[in-house]
């Protein structure tokens, strides 16, 4: 069964240097296969995220930690997709298969889940960077982290 959310896909430009690295399917797909029970939003975005100075954003997982008092989105993971340039799309693409990065953003969102109030009760973040040639996936305190 398909997980219900809030979804927004920013259209781009036809001739465009940027490229989404996803698909919508591609992330419905990685959500079931997860177990992901709950989702607030995926957005598809072109924007520059400005709290990133290197590189270029590819997913960023949010979990709205619970004291967040009034959040609109407390307790509902939120899914951002990021373009990238084209010149990278391909390989991309294939560093996230390679290091099955979506799956693995996933199984985050599922162990939060179930997580303790104390790792509930504040704001996580996974970032996935492309910087260098490489991925690097970045904390809520933008330090470089593993996902398992």
């Amino acid at each position: 069964m398909a997980l219900k959310y809030e979804y927004l896909k920013m259209k781009l430009p036809k001739k465009s240097d940027y490229a989404y690295p996803f698909k919508k399917s591609d992330i419905d797909n990685a959500l079931v296969e997860a177990g992901v029970t709950t989702l607030g939003n995926l957005c598809f975005s072109t924007g520059k995220r400005t709290d990133y100075t290197e590189g270029h954003p590819v997913i960023v997982a949010l979990f709205p930690g619970e004291s967040r008092k009034g959040y609109w989105s407390r307790n509902s993971p939120i899914l951002d997709i990021y373009t990238v340039p084209k010149e990278h799309l391909e390989h991309i693409r294939l560093l996230m298969t390679t290091k099955d990065i979506l799956n693995k953003i996933m199984r985050w969102l599922v162990s939060l889940e179930t997580a303790s109030n104390v790792t509930r009760d504040t704001t996580r973040i996974r970032c996935v960077m492309f910087v260098d040639d490489e991925l690097r996936v970045l904390d809520e305190e933008k330090k470089e982290v593993r996902l398992l």
